[in-house]
């Protein structure tokens, strides 16, 4: 029989204790800056409202996630194990282990079980040390780096295959299109989808500035992802007024840091947001599939992430029109160097030859190119990004 389901706001939990029909209680959780589960409670006391005794669990964490005995509780019927930064605790076999995904953190340690993947790219850090040794500040949500996280919004309209279809097809397009690979074939972008209901909302400031956030869905639902997500790009209010304004126009919305004022580049977006239902009127105008066209858009939007324009910018080597970088409505209507190549379909801007451009601007941002690309990078600005 199913115990719990996991929601971004906390969990449904059967307390049935033995009878064929579930007993179904709501629960909620407060969360702090860094995700980690601090207080679990439901409307007991119905119908007077939540009350001081509607508490079902209390954590109280030393750094890396061990709890601290005397300063929590718990009087659930079935206990909450997703606790610090909303990562499942597994005592199984007495491992005592935290799930992040790609690897389990040792929270009496606060070490990981295993060496980083992408270590070799951070010859100053430990591949077992978590979060550069700052956990008051800094969550790696899944024991990884220069990830790409794809929010699927319940909007979206999509359903598990399809999610599937576009997270394999952003990943070809960075693999194989753009030549994001190292020189054993290994990917140096991992795209993975973000789950809400399991893992809580997804925040900007949870994240490293190696990393990005596609959210995918209703205008709307977007904007609200967007506004969370973001890492306070000056340009963006304006871009989202555009996104939401302008309809079918505008099928993706990104943070793009090209500011004359910051040629270095060194503080760029992580947001991307795409609207799928423009999307889907967008592919047909593009001939291109709805899955092509959503891995298109969003790899499109990290490569403006990465400090990308369209086009023929000066600023850029190369045909930036023939690639995933081009201008919509010039894939839309193809003219000049695209028309003169024959272009007629969105496949035709994924030709490896042309794309192959890009790969150091992508690196910029996903290879750690600079040094402060660790998770120590943003320590300024979680700080005043801090929701306290």
């Amino acid at each position: 029989m199913l115990r719990t389901y996991h929601h971004a706001e906390g969990r449904i939990a059967n307390i049935s204790t033995g009878s064929n029909s579930p007993v179904l209680r709501y629960e909620y959780t407060l969360r702090d800056h860094l995700g980690n589960s601090r207080v679990s409670f439901s409307d007991i006391s119905l119908p007077a409202g939540i009350e001081y005794d509607d508490r079902l669990q209390t954590n109280t964490y030393y750094p890396y996630g061990s709890t601290i005995a005397p300063l929590s509780s718990s009087n659930q019927f079935v206990p909450n194990d997703y606790k610090y930064n909303n990562k499942e605790y597994i005592d199984d076999l007495s491992l005592n282990m935290l799930d992040y995904g790609y690897r389990l953190l040792d929270p009496l340690t606060g070490r990981w079980n295993g060496v980083d993947a992408l270590a070799e790219r951070y010859h100053s850090s430990s591949g077992y040390g978590y979060v550069a040794g700052n956990p008051v500040l800094m969550v790696d949500p899944d024991g990884m780096r220069n990830m790409v996280y794809v929010v699927f919004l319940p909007s979206s309209g999509l359903n598990a295959a399809q999610k599937t279809a576009v997270i394999a097809e952003m990943q070809r397009i960075y693999d194989d299109v753009i030549g994001l690979k190292d020189s054993q074939g290994n990917s140096l972008i991992k795209v993975t989808e973000f789950n809400q209901a399991k893992r809580g909302k997804i925040y900007g400031m949870y994240i490293d500035y190696s990393d990005a956030i596609v959210a995918i869905g209703s205008v709307t639902d977007v904007n609200i992802v967007r506004k969370r997500s973001e890492t306070s790009c000056y340009e963006m209010d304006e871009n989202a007024r555009v996104f939401v304004e302008y309809g079918d126009v505008c099928p993706e919305l990104s943070e793009n840091r090209r500011s004359l004022s910051d040629k270095e580049g060194k503080y760029r977006g992580q947001f991307v947001g795409i609207s799928s239902d423009r999307t889907l009127k967008f592919s047909i105008k593009a001939k291109g599939t709805f899955i092509q066209s959503i891995a298109f858009l969003a790899v499109h939007g990290t490569g403006h992430n990465v400090n990308l324009g369209h086009d023929q910018e000066a600023r850029y080597p190369g045909s930036l029109h023939l690639t995933v970088m081009a201008d919509g409505d010039y894939i839309v209507y193809p003219s000049g160097g695209a028309k003169s190549l024959g272009f007629s379909k969105l496949s035709d801007w994924l030709n490896p030859t042309y794309n192959s451009i890009l790969k150091p601007y992508f690196l910029e941002k996903f290879n750690g190119g600079y040094s402060e690309d660790k998770y120590n990078h943003n320590l300024f600005y979680n700080l005043t990004r801090l929701p306290w």
